[in-house]
């Protein structure tokens, strides 16, 4: 099954297979080991499951991150939501916190944290509106929608919010197959994402 649609996490879960730097190391190593054509089927693929669910349907706002390396790609994600005429912003690390502008073409990113692109930081910045969309990344995912970052916390603290609304927008992580692992060990100050899509 390719789409996996996450359960609510238990209050109380079950002892994880190892701890967080394990899980990543390991995640990354498979995901290092795909070839580039791997790769760029796989990310092919979980564009399209993505594009078919409803919350990126009926999204106004689409909030996603820009690959890098060996990362599930965007590029094309990011693209297609221009070309459907959604408001489209990509995340710029500014100190401990990290906020999202708008952009109006992948020309609108330039190199920034650790060599990421990023928008320059002039145009609008991300404020809370209905149908958004936020897309995760992460190094490892399970079913429940805890996730492992790359250690900086900085999608935790944004997903942490405070929102406003009645619920916070709808988060859906995307990976490869090979970063999915049984159980992540959760902390305090992780937040889950909704929903996982891997190839």
């Amino acid at each position: 099954m390719e789409t996996a649609p996450i359960e609510p996490v238990p209050a109380k879960p079950a002892p994880a297979d190892g701890d967080q730097a394990l899980l990543r190391k390991r995640a990354l190593e498979g995901r290092r080991a795909l070839s580039d054509a791997e790769r760029k089927e796989k990310s092919a693929r979980i564009l399209e499951q993505l594009c078919r669910l409803p919350e990126f349907r009926r999204a106004q706002s689409v909030l996603c991150y820009v690959s890098f390396g060996h990362e599930v790609s965007t590029r094309e994600l990011i693209d297609r939501s221009l070309s459907l005429k959604k408001r489209v912003f990509c995340p710029r690390v500014e100190g401990e916190r990290m906020r999202f502008y708008r952009i109006f073409s992948r020309d609108d990113l330039s190199p920034g944290f650790r060599s990421v692109l990023e928008p320059d930081g002039r145009s609008q910045v991300y404020r809370e509106a209905p149908d958004t969309l936020i897309v995760v990344p992460g190094t490892v995912f399970d079913r429940y929608g805890q996730r492992i970052g790359y250690g900086g916390g900085y999608y935790d603290r944004f997903l942490a919010g405070p929102w406003e609304g009645e619920a916070p927008p709808a988060t859906v992580g995307i990976c490869f197959a090979c970063q999915l692992a049984e159980r992540v060990p959760a902390r305090p100050c992780d937040v889950p994402v909704d929903r996982v899509l891997f190839a």
